[in-house]
């Protein structure tokens, strides 16, 4: 038991912690933000201007 009290305290203040509670956030936001973009095509048939770009893009 001692030992998870001291790993608890060691993942308190870490960078670790920030990245591993913000890290879904981001992508939760992506995918709103890429969502949002896919609807904004004037024609129901054409990819979005911003998908397209994004998958061209991508590495």
């Amino acid at each position: 038991m001692s030992l998870l009290k001291a790993e608890a305290l060691k993942f308190k203040n870490t960078t670790a912690m920030y990245i591993l509670f913000l890290s879904p956030l981001f992508f939760l936001a992506f995918a709103l933000f890429t969502a949002l973009f896919a609807q904004s095509s004037p024609n129901q048939h054409d990819l979005s201007p911003f998908l397209s770009l994004l998958f061209n893009l991508w590495p």
